[in-house]
């Protein structure tokens, strides 16, 4: 069970109120990158948007996580751009999981947050997560969570057919509280 809050600073993990689970920054997952604060008039009141770690410097940055193979693990990066770098221009790039395309990021507009979400089975002792610059900005990320799941979550009749899952939408069908 992981969760990171990207660029995190100030402490070295916190609870996080809104969803009640500890965030750690994220230095010891990855080499590259500089540490942002997004634009106070638009702090978001999660503190995991709060920051973002940045990839100005190279077109290619990753995220690496220790991983046990054959086993599935839910992947989410989020994104909320807020105006970290005072461009006042939200980038796009690409989200890579190892060699494989994951998403397209690109974000409407400064405050918009965007979650993408994975469910893969690992075929290595680590998995990577990469932010891969396009020519539309410097790639950011706001926050990433982990989660190792059972084998009988999404469990497919042979097990060699599951690759990856990705979420096309979530709904909120009615809760009131966090979802």
């Amino acid at each position: 069970f992981i969760s990171i809050d990207c660029g995190l600073t100030e402490s070295p993990s916190y609870v996080d109120e809104n969803d009640n689970l500890t965030y750690v920054s994220d230095d010891g997952f990855v080499d590259t990158g500089v540490n942002r604060q997004v634009d106070p008039e638009l702090k978001e009141t999660n503190k995991r948007y709060q920051t973002v770690r940045a990839f100005p410097n190279y077109t290619r940055n990753c995220y690496y996580f220790p991983a046990t193979i054959g086993a599935r693990y839910f992947i989410r990066a989020a994104f909320m751009y807020g105006n970290y770098d005072g461009l006042n221009t939200p980038p796009s790039f690409d989200l890579y999981l190892g060699v494989d395309l994951w998403n397209n990021i690109k974000l409407d507009n400064v405050t918009h947050q965007y979650r993408s979400e994975i469910i893969v089975q690992a075929e290595a002792s680590y998995t990577h997560l990469c932010l891969v610059e396009t020519g539309g900005g410097t790639p950011f990320i706001s926050y990433l969570k982990l989660r190792p799941l059972t084998d009988d979550v999404y469990a497919p009749a042979n097990s060699s057919a599951l690759v990856a899952l990705t979420t096309f939408r979530r709904v909120n069908l009615g809760a009131t509280g966090y979802v």
